[in-house]
């Protein structure tokens, strides 16, 4: 995540860190619950891929509250690193014949995530969706 923030040029709130966090944990579990469905369905193209992040990002542009930026852009960061791990440690996807095929694929899709990550992270800092966090509840 300090890379994360390193590379959009700006220091986060710890409720920011906080809630990229939350997002982050949930992505980096997510493209393993297509395990729900059964072993032979484990690491297939739609669970492994950007698919996800770009779902968060099209819902990201239609959502008014303050904390989805966050987790969204944390979830995107998260997905993205799981693919980066299966790339490195070679995650066998579903459907794709051949080997590089498969790092191919689960490396293209974590560049894709990441960039994501980035594009939601940039535009609620940016753009002024999201310039300040709000306190937390009392």
């Amino acid at each position: 995540m300090i890379v994360f923030f390193v590379l959009v040029r700006r220091k986060g709130t710890w409720e920011e860190t906080f809630f990229v966090g939350i997002g982050t944990m949930l992505g980096t579990w997510f493209p393993d619950w297509d395990l729900g469905f059964g072993i032979g369905f484990h690491r297939n193209p739609f669970f492994h891929s950007a698919f996800f992040p770009f779902l968060a990002w099209l819902w990201y542009r239609r959502a008014n509250s303050r904390w989805i930026g966050p987790i969204l852009a944390g979830f995107a960061l998260g997905v993205s690193s799981h693919l980066f791990w299966d790339t490195i440690h070679y995650g066998d996807v579903r459907w794709i014949p051949g080997a590089s095929n498969d790092r191919i694929f689960l490396l293209i899709n974590a560049i894709v995530g990441a960039g994501i990550a980035w594009w939601i992270r940039r535009s609620y800092t940016k753009f002024g969706r999201e310039k300040t966090m709000p306190p937390l509840p009392d």
